[in-house]
């Protein structure tokens, strides 16, 4: 005797991690380690770097997944702004967003256009944080235009 086999369809979404994968470059490390924890807890692949000289080695490794870049912008070896301007180059899709304990003018001095990148100013709370790499996951997702704000021209290239 046979009994009839039934199948029960279950239904899996799933997570394509490279479309949320960004990379943190902060030379401070407790603050770097605290942004990666918090994106982290929030469901983003966050890949970390340290110094300006990591960060290009992360990059070339994971250029292709890298959808996001969070850096801060003052670090002892590059500043965020060059940094930024040379993975714009590699890909001008990259979402770019900046952190800082200096203030607005720091990206002021940096940048060639009154198109001001967006800036996160440290301390942040982590809610502001998360609200701003979203947004930048929703702009590289949702659009295939790069928007002003993101492209090298509009970021002083040394």
């Amino acid at each position: 005797m046979r009994l009839p086999v039934r199948h029960k369809m279950v239904s899996m979404r799933l997570v394509n991690t490279t479309a949320r994968t960004m990379l943190v470059v902060d030379d401070n490390i407790e603050s770097g380690e605290l942004s990666c924890l918090l994106l982290r807890h929030a469901g983003f692949r966050v890949l970390n770097a340290a110094s300006g000289e990591e960060a290009r080695t992360v990059w070339m490794n994971n250029l292709s997944e890298i959808r996001v870049l969070l850096t801060d912008c003052v670090m002892a070896d590059i500043s965020g702004v060059d940094l930024a301007a040379q993975f714009l180059r590699e890909k001008p899709t990259l979402q770019v967003l900046f952190m800082s304990g200096h203030g607005a003018e720091v990206l002021d001095a940096e940048s060639t256009t009154s198109v001001k990148p967006t800036l996160i100013r440290k301390p942040f709370r982590s809610a502001e944080l998360i609200s701003q790499v979203e947004k930048a996951f929703e702009t590289a997702e949702n659009s295939n235009l790069i928007s002003p704000v993101q492209t090298a021209e509009t970021i002083r290239l040394r």
